[in-house]
């Protein structure tokens, strides 16, 4: 390990983490192993980042990184696509086959699909010794809490959904200690040139659910 841990408050966390080539993806993952998590399985579909404004040593994948960092082993990329069942569940069955079980999904792309198969894997097994079964965190927006012109609506609606969709799951599968929150950033500069002029009047949301 050549850099230092920030902490080890996720220690021994086995975390899927999708859409983690780029952007916030990218950097969630970075935060997850720096504080300890592992395995994280980075998926997306394909493992460079898209741009490389911002980009933390933009030259190396994000699970190539996380590996130099912290030690081999740390990270894997799993190509898969967000919207198809199939892929969703192979990403959560290589979750479990390396690290024994799955603790953390981090949803930055097709939130339903993700939700539905790691609850369904939550259910399945044991209580983590924290006595808790697992946690979900849901990739939002302050646009599905507020609006904004113009033409935002079909965006806001689709951040609301998976802003209330969060809630609902919070409430659902709480007795069960299912954790699910939603990040809800500002705009943010990316790898995506006609969208980064928002960012001076956007601002940042955390939905604390359960």
């Amino acid at each position: 390990m050549s850099t230092p841990l920030l902490s080890t408050r996720l220690a021994f966390r086995c975390t899927i983490i999708t859409g983690s080539s780029s952007g916030l993806g990218r950097a969630i993952a970075l935060a997850f192993a720096a504080n300890g998590a592992s395995p994280i399985i980075c998926a997306d579909l394909r493992p460079d980042p898209r741009g490389d404004w911002g980009v933390d040593e933009p030259g190396v994948l994000t699970h190539d990184l996380i590996n130099k960092r912290y030690g081999e082993g740390k990270a894997e990329f799993v190509k898969a696509d967000a919207t198809v069942g199939d892929d969703v569940e192979r990403v959560v069955s290589k979750a479990v086959e390396v690290g024994g079980r799955l603790d953390v999904r981090v949803n930055s792309r097709s939130v339903f699909l993700g939700c539905k198969y790691a609850i369904r894997q939550f259910l399945s097994q044991p209580l983590h010794p924290s006595g808790h079964r697992g946690w979900i965190i849901n990739t939002a927006s302050m646009l599905g809490l507020v609006g904004l012109k113009p033409s935002a609506g079909a965006y806001c609606a689709s951040k609301g959904a998976v802003v209330l969709l969060t809630k609902q799951i919070a409430v659902e599968y709480g007795i069960d200690k299912i954790h699910c929150n939603a990040l809800c950033p500002g705009c943010k500069f990316q790898g995506f040139p006609h969208i980064n002029h928002l960012s001076s009047v956007c601002f940042p949301y955390i939905c604390m659910c359960k």
